[in-house]
């Protein structure tokens, strides 16, 4: 999982890239920056490659988790910038309402708990509201992937 704060006024960027020299897109914002990135890479040696005009942080974590860290449903949030929320325990037909207020694109994956994305439930462009039904089960994230798109989610509502 990595975390992402920029407090420029320019071009943000930011790429994981590995030793054979695949590039991975994670961040590409216009301007001040705050959020976070579920990303599953596969076993190599990665690198960040960050443009930035202003100061900038990362944080990169490994998160293990165990079933005390499991979370329940239902749940919302809402944010601008990208987030994952969870682990949950889905069993199957749980309704995943997304909301965007504005004109931007943004994403909703389903996840494995290692951030593996393995369904898409939502890919719009705003205004956008409507309703997906994550119908596998076990633990999972959910991702909301977005530059920068004022967003709301209900898990399992």
């Amino acid at each position: 999982m990595l975390d992402f704060e920029h407090g420029g006024s320019s071009n943000f960027q930011v790429q994981a890239v590995n030793s054979a020299g695949d590039e991975e897109y994670l961040v590409n914002e216009i301007g001040a920056y705050d959020g976070q990135v579920a990303l599953y890479l596969p076993s190599d040696d990665w690198r960040l490659d960050i443009t930035a005009d202003g100061s900038w942080n990362a944080d990169i974590t490994q998160p293990r988790f165990n079933e005390n860290d499991i979370e329940s449903l239902p749940a919302q949030a809402d944010g601008e910038y990208a987030a994952w929320f969870g682990p949950f325990d889905f069993e199957g037909s749980t309704e995943v309402t997304f909301v965007i207020e504005d004109d931007s694109q943004a994403a909703v994956w389903l996840a494995t708990h290692e951030g593996e994305r393995v369904d898409l439930l939502h890919n719009e462009i705003g205004p956008y509201e409507g309703t997906a039904l994550v119908t596998d089960s076990g633990v999972g994230l959910i991702i909301v992937d977005t530059d920068s798109a004022d967003w709301r989610i209900e898990i399992g509502g």
